[in-house]
């Protein structure tokens, strides 16, 4: 075998590796209210929040993705959904998931009454890095709170380090790392996951 051909091969197997490792790794958080840092924004006409109930309204939204999402099953799970409708057009959303929810390849996070999942979060191509998906996440919580409820677990990618800073800034704190169903250490703070080795 040449040296090229050796080179490749490393090459693409090296970044399989990344790969594989950054779609089964996640960090899970935890808020509850009291250390809930709300995003403060100028109310903006031209941006609205709205809370979306039942399966046949979720599907007259004009978001592609949801072919993708298990929206019968969240539905019986009493999910709900966040919309943010920019110059009244829906441009991104968040769930809030209860009972329980998996986390594809990692976890299935089971909530008690008064704790509940958030996300998944999507914003569209159009309306990225303007600040949405804080946003977005902000209004969501906001809104679980005011339902009653007393926790908020979320999970992020192990690449997604705009993702970590994001949460980080609206109060969650780490509680562990996980791939596959298993749990590969417990966190007490932001800086132990920038410590944490990527390959």
């Amino acid at each position: 075998i040449s040296d090229g051909l050796k080179g490749t091969v490393k090459y693409v197997f090296e970044n399989l590796r990344k790969y594989g490792f950054y779609q089964t790794h996640t960090f899970i958080w935890s808020l509850n209210e009291l250390e809930f840092q709300p995003l403060i924004y100028n109310d903006d006409t031209e941006v609205k929040f709205e809370k979306v109930e039942g399966l046949s309204n979720w599907l007259s939204l004009p978001f592609n993705r949801f072919k993708y999402l298990k929206l019968d099953e969240w539905h019986k799970n009493g999910a709900s959904l966040i919309v943010v409708r920019i110059k009244d057009i829906p441009e991104a959303y968040v769930w809030l998931q209860r009972n329980t929810y998996k986390i594809d390849g990692i976890e299935t996070i089971n909530n008690p009454s008064k704790q509940v999942f958030i996300g998944p979060v999507f914003v569209s191509d159009n309306c990225r890095g303007k600040g949405v998906s804080k946003l977005i996440m902000s209004e969501g919580i906001r809104a679980a709170f005011s339902e009653g409820v007393r926790e908020v677990v979320g999970s992020t990618s192990y690449k997604n380090i705009p993702s970590i800073k994001m949460v980080a800034r609206l109060g969650f704190k780490p509680v562990c790392f996980l791939t596959n169903n298993y749990v590969l250490g417990k966190l007490k703070s932001v800086d132990e996951i920038f410590s944490i080795k990527r390959p």
